[in-house]
């Protein structure tokens, strides 16, 4: 039979139960429940080792007897005494993000955070991690009652880990060790109790549970869906009891009869009770008349629990408190932690549901009394639990709490004993931190030399698995080198497109600025540096960054001086620009704003534009043509042409002109002719000169007679 054995060990009461355990169901096979025959505890802590072994033996003895079976190991819990809790986290991201989480993968991040805990207690501490709760389970920025069969990539966990001092465990050791019993699973009461009771279907309620034993009141509170922290406050049923002992002069043992009495819920306060005091005197009262006695100290609990509730929670409005344990049966409890909470009666109580609901059994314990033994039950079974295991580690004798069955390796032990991820790991170099364009970038610094890990004086490493008794001498890990990044290092970070500008592939150009002040690529970039490299975003920006200048580059025009007229010229560019083969005129460049990242290719070149005389003027004026006629047929002499001149010099209109020429446009000389000169264009036997008549409108003339405009000429022959 798969068995697990848990014991209870109370300030009046030590209960043990057997469970069987299957796959599906945990089920209690036997009960026993044996009272301390002296005061061998006090408020939840061992004053005398061996009388509490005894009793532990009885229990052990007798279920043994009962069952045929030999009980090697216990499961245990301790009350809260002197303890405090500490917040642990773990964050990571799944590679595997698409496969589901599983059971044992969520059991490791759980280790983690509760390493990370333990890591914020100094190595001097002499405190024991005796337990861990899970407050909370964030898959990709969403809470989860559990993370079993999820898929996500990023996961947080965080724990509330309790801790002990050494010597309320070690009395606890003691004990065990005594009865032949070997500890493999210990977690703290509060933790026991809010496991047997409180459903995590009604954890959004802002839920307090107060576990009231003899010795202890624990308590465990609930808010937002998560367990926001313990508390254990030393004062509980013995309190009511010795209060007994006091008003009506009773020993310890009749007193807490007659509490038990007080606790039913079926008594007649009128009826009386007989008692006998110290002086062996007989003595009868009615209920109501005890009960108005020791109202003081029920007033004096129900006020100290609601105080330590209040150390734990403040401004949350409560929704309920639940009570439990032997305690809870106190007479008017629940009306005077009403009263002290502030909270309507209605919503304080004690808990009315199945306690254990988890576990099966014909056996009737399923009540308030075994609130905490069932929780250890439940709890021992999912394995979220610790057992203990001794080394020696640098030659000092080390106390382990092994978190869950598995095997211990070599990094939980150094954890578990103090030694930091820095020593076990070494310190990787300090990062540089600083914000390229706005983005946190973090470079790393160089990785650590690794520790030195020996077991028995065989060379070891941090999975190892570890065994009782092994000595381990462990060499911490040395630091890397810090993180000296030059801006020449983000070269590879920073995205540089690529642009075949005139024939050649380049890349875009950059600047980097450091604080506002620009920076070449040796320097170097410190912490919190905020670095901006600058692009061209668009292609005059581009242009400009290679020291084109778009907007200086207007069209050009001169003015040439034309005959004492000042002419401009029609303007021209003094640029080529193509993008992407197509030509573009720098006002729609300047004014679109072409976004660079569309561009692959863009030529251009500067040119200066040329300017010919033909641009301004079309020609020289022409002298003045003189027509005739002779004998009927018309005839014409041509002007001369005229000649142009550029700054004094003779010129064609072909010749190139600047800025601030002078033309000048000379006319040509009017056409100026003889009467001889028509014989260029007639054909006249010049044998017959002597014979020829000539006549110009109408008058006789000769070769030498001047010519004028439309004149009339005859050539006669004798």
């Amino acid at each position: 039979m798969n068995t697990i054995f848990v014991l209870d060990i109370g300030t009046r009461f030590v209960r043990g139960i057997i469970f069987e355990q299957t796959d599906s169901n945990l089920k209690v096979v036997d009960v026993e429940v044996l009272e301390h025959k002296e005061r061998a505890m006090l408020s939840g802590q061992i004053h005398d080792i061996k009388k509490v072994a005894e009793v532990v033996s009885n229990i052990k003895n007798n279920l043994q007897q009962r069952n045929n079976i030999e009980l090697k190991k216990v499961c245990c819990a301790v009350a809260g005494r002197n303890l405090f809790t500490i917040e642990g986290e773990f964050n990571c991201q799944r590679e595997d993000f698409l496969s589901p989480i599983t059971e044992d993968e969520i059991k490791q991040f759980e280790i983690y955070a509760v390493e990370n805990a333990l890591n914020k207690i100094s190595n001097e501490t002499n405190y024991y991690c005796v337990g861990w709760v899970v407050k909370e389970y964030i898959l990709d920025g969403e809470r989860f009652k559990t993370l079993v069969d999820h898929r996500g990539k990023e996961v947080s966990i965080k724990v509330l880990v309790t801790l002990l001092p050494y010597k309320v465990l070690e009395s606890l050791f003691s004990v065990t060790q005594e009865c032949g019993l070997e500890i493999e699973y210990i977690t703290l009461e509060p933790i026991a109790a809010l496991e047997a009771t409180i459903s995590k279907d009604i954890y959004k309620l802002n839920l307090v549970l107060v576990d009231i034993g003899a010795g202890t009141s624990d308590i465990a509170i609930i808010s937002e869906g998560k367990i926001v922290g313990f508390s254990m406050i030393p004062y509980a049923g013995d309190e009511i009891t010795e209060g007994l002992c006091k008003e009506l002069l009773l020993e310890f043992k009749d007193a807490e009869l007659l509490k038990r009495t007080l606790g039913s819920r079926a008594i007649d306060l009128n009826q009386e009770i007989s008692y006998i005091d110290i002086f062996g005197r007989q003595h009868k009262k009615p209920i109501f008349e005890i009960l108005k006695l020791i109202e003081p100290y029920v007033e004096k609990l129900a006020s100290v629990i609601s105080e330590g509730i209040k150390s734990i929670i403040k401004d949350v409005e409560l929704d309920a408190v639940i009570l439990v344990g032997g305690g809870s049966l106190t007479p008017n409890i629940e009306e005077k932690v009403s009263f002290y909470t502030g909270l309507d009666r209605m919503k304080v109580g004690i808990y009315g549901g199945k306690i254990g609901k988890e576990i099966e059994g014909d056996i009737n314990i399923f009540n308030p009394f075994f609130a905490c033994a069932l929780g250890i039950g439940c709890l021992a079974k999912k394995q979220r639990g610790l057992s203990v295991i001794h080394i020696h580690l640098n030659g000092k004798l080390k106390t382990l709490l092994r978190l869950t069955e598995k095997q211990i390796d070599v990094l939980s032990a150094l954890l578990s004993c103090g030694f930091s991820l820095k020593e076990i790991y070494g310190k990787v170099g300090l990062s540089r931190t600083f914000y390229l364009n706005k983005e946190l970038k973090v470079l790393k610094g160089g990785f650590p030399q690794p520790c030195v890990v020996r077991i028995n004086g065989e060379q070891a490493d941090l999975k190892t698995i570890i065994k009782e008794g092994d000595s381990i001498e462990f060499i911490p890990a040395k630091d890397g080198e810090d993180a000296k990044p030059k801006v020449k290092d983000l070269l590879k970070d920073i995205y540089r497109k690529t642009i075949k500008f005139n024939g050649q592939i380049v890349h875009l150009p950059f600047k980097v600025f450091i604080n506002s002040k620009e920076a070449s690529l040796e320097d170097e970039i410190y912490d919190g540096a905020d670095v901006i490299v600058e692009y061209p975003k668009t292609v005059d920006e581009f242009l400009l960054w290679l020291n084109y200048n778009l907007s200086d580059l207007r069209d050009k025009r001169i003015k040439v001086d034309i005959n004492g007229e000042i002419v401009t010229s029609e303007p021209k560019k003094c640029y080529e620009l193509l993008i992407n083969g197509e030509h573009y005129d720098i006002k729609k460049i300047l004014t679109d704003k072409i976004d660079i990242n569309f561009v692959e290719e863009i030529f251009f070149k500067k040119i200066e534009p040329v300017w010919y005389i033909k641009e301004f003027v079309i020609s020289a004026p022409k002298g003045k043509d003189l027509k005739v006629k002779v004998n009927g047929q018309e005839y014409t002499f041509n002007g001369q042409e005229g000649k142009i001149l550029k700054n004094g010099q003779e010129v064609s209109l072909d010749t190139q002109v600047y800025d601030g020429d002078e033309i000048r446009l000379i006319k040509g000389k009017d056409a100026e002719c003889i009467l001889v000169d028509v014989f260029k264009y007639i054909n006249v036997d010049r044998n017959n000169f002597r014979k020829i008549k000539l006549f110009v409108g109408g008058k006789e003339a000769n070769f030498t007679t001047p010519l004028y405009d439309n004149a009339e000429i005859e050539i006669g022959f004798e």
